[in-house]
């Protein structure tokens, strides 16, 4: 659940980019007016944290894959819909950066804001599978920093 609430501000963000037309004040990737760490202030900064939040996003959900990767066969449908996930993010940021670079196209544009309804369909679904195959997983909690999964089991 966490990765779709990450995905819903996201999109939430991109509708904030669009409605104020702060799509077109960054024309140039990977940096903003030729600065690494451009203005966080004004439509500038909106723009900048929608890429920001595409970076974060990206990385929630490849951790997510990398996770449910450990699962073993518990695992088999939410890894694919994790799997999709990650492409689906992957070819979401490539028509994020055509976006800014072809100067907002409408073509590009419908096309990125779809991309971001299947990525949020897919996640929303992995979420429900996601509850079942934790469920069965022997896999009751992560260690964050070795990325190790500590198994837990019941002793009776």
């Amino acid at each position: 659940w966490l990765v779709t609430a990450i995905i819903i501000g996201q999109i939430l963000l991109g509708g904030l980019v669009a409605s104020h037309y702060a799509a077109l004040v960054c024309t140039d990737f990977p940096t903003c007016h030729g600065k690494w760490i451009p203005t966080l202030s004004g439509i500038v900064g909106l723009h900048v944290l929608h890429r920001l939040g595409a970076y974060f996003t990206t990385a929630c959900v490849f951790a997510l894959y990398l996770i449910v990767r450990r699962m073993g066969p518990v695992g088999a449908s939410l890894r694919t819909l994790t799997g999709w996930m990650s492409i689906v993010v992957s070819l979401q940021i490539l028509i994020g950066i055509a976006n800014v670079l072809f100067y907002t196209p409408p073509l590009i544009t419908v096309l990125h804001q779809a991309v971001g309804v299947a990525l949020f369909g897919l996640s929303l679904t992995a979420s429900f599978v996601g509850r079942s195959a934790f469920a069965q997983s022997p896999v009751k909690s992560l260690s964050l920093t070795l990325g190790a999964p500590e198994v837990v089991r019941n002793r009776p």
